[in-house]
């Protein structure tokens, strides 16, 4: 109701607060069962307590102590049904995208996304959109930075979330261009990708930018229709890996995630050799996409090209980029080559984690599809003070999302904006708590 509303804006100096989540009143009573004891085992461990459900608590807030960034994850996260609930919880986010794109179902591939059916889809049918979905990198590309624009307009606009700081993995480096306001025309962009032949054939599809580097350009041992690139996850250290690839003409470190996850890209058998050689444990990656190595070093001007787009004041002040981990300079041409020399070299993003924590963030808010991001930045921050969430889970209603990273904001004493949560005939279906002044039993303090 509106008397905590008004009793937390009154308490933002109380050293801690507890945050209860719950869809009705008997779930509330049940979180708050439940916390008196996880809150006192938080305070004795300096810890945190949380419920599946949303609610949480922190016995050590970092939002008086340190900047918040936005995260933005890599280009090929999108999957079926993500965001599909967004607009009408969301009324006016509509109008808000159209600032930067003329067709907003286009802009995030609707038809893909969101695929009609007269009948039930089945297992086998999901797998076999999903696997379409994934093939179609400028749909992934366009429909991850469309989401991502969304997240942040939501974080931002209505609960007044205010970063100092912003960063991307990857192709999200033009996710954190666009929601940040520093790119304006979506439509320019998305036309450039389809016109393009880098996502179709050149860095994607037959890969003739690997053909040409590797001289294969003819067919050489590896047939215009054979598939000649695969991207393997790999469980170990990045120092471990390059030994092992001295012996690959044809194999790469691409990514490195965590001080101990990489992805090496390149020849499907050399990728194998190498894993061998480490007996290390490894994934196969969903896709096949060849970036972040020396192999399509040819693509760099039409990358710069590409990425070559009026630029603005940015709404955050800092806009990070792993091309030489520091904040960029919003000119329009260096903005370009900045990411067009960060796509074709290796990904350092522990280095760029280590960068916006030692300026000074400590809460990071990963906004877009999946939470990739935000285990490799808890990985990469291990026993050291910050709180790293993120915004979207497959499988997870996106209000519930939503919640549960507003309720670790508050609980962290972050300036929010709680004032929407109460206007029921906008928002309906989880309702929010912030009990002020509660005594809990066994811990003698101020507690909001």
């Amino acid at each position: 109701s509106s008397k905590y509303l008004e009793s937390h804006s009154l308490n933002l100096e109380a050293p801690y607060c507890l945050c209860v989540v719950g869809e009705n009143a008997i779930q509330v009573l049940d979180e708050l069962s439940h916390a008196e004891k996880g809150i006192i085992k938080a305070l004795e461990q300096s810890g945190e307590w949380s419920t599946p459900l949303g609610s949480y608590f922190t016995a050590q807030p970092l939002g008086t102590q340190g900047r918040i960034a936005f995260v933005y994850p890599g280009g090929f996260n999108s999957y079926l049904g993500m965001g599909s609930d967004i607009f009408r919880t969301f009324p006016g986010l509509d109008e808000q995208l159209s600032e930067i794109t003329d067709d907003i179902g286009a802009a995030i591939h609707e038809h893909l996304l969101y695929p009609r059916s007269f009948e039930n889809l089945n297992g086998e049918r999901i797998n076999s959109l999903e696997a379409e979905l994934n093939r179609d990198a400028v749909a992934m590309l366009i429909s991850g930075t469309t989401l991502s624009v969304l997240y942040t307009t939501i974080l931002r606009d209505y609960f007044g979330v205010q970063p100092s700081a912003a960063f991307g993995y990857s192709l999200g480096e033009i996710s954190m261009l666009f929601a940040n306001a520093a790119w304006r025309d979506g439509d320019l962009i998305s036309q450039r990708l389809k016109q393009s032949a880098l996502f179709r054939t050149r860095l994607s599809g037959r890969q003739e930018a690997v053909r040409e580097h590797w001289g294969l350009a003819g067919g050489g041992t590896h047939p215009a229709h054979e598939s000649i690139w695969s991207n393997y996850l790999l469980m170990v250290a990045a120092e471990k890996v390059r030994p092992a690839l001295a012996q690959e003409d044809q194999v790469y470190l691409t990514h490195i995630n965590t001080p101990r996850q990489v992805v090496i890209g390149g020849d499907p058998a050399g990728c194998l050799r190498v894993i061998e050689r480490l007996k290390c444990p490894h994934l196969k990656a969903p896709f096949d996409h060849a970036l972040h190595c020396e192999a399509i070093q040819s693509g760099y001007a039409e990358l710069a090209v590409l990425h070559t787009l009026p630029t603005y004041p940015s709404k955050v002040a800092s806009l990070y980029s792993a091309a030489d981990f520091a904040p960029l300079q919003l000119e329009s041409q260096v903005v370009a080559h900045k990411i067009a020399g960060m796509l074709v070299e290796c990904l350092d993003f522990p280095r760029l984690i280590r960068q916006v924590y030692n300026d000074g963030v400590r809460i990071f808010l990963e906004l877009g599809a999946g939470g990739n991001c935000s285990r490799w930045i808890n990985e990469t921050l291990k026993g050291e003070p910050h709180l790293a969430t993120t915004i979207n889970r497959k499988g997870v209603d996106d209000y519930a999302s939503i919640l549960r990273v507003i309720a670790r904001l508050v609980s962290h004493g972050a300036a929010v904006d709680l004032s929407l949560l109460y206007q029921r005939e906008t928002i309906s279906g989880y309702g929010f708590l912030v009990p002020c002044d509660a005594p809990v039993a066994g811990y003698q303090g101020s507690m909001r």
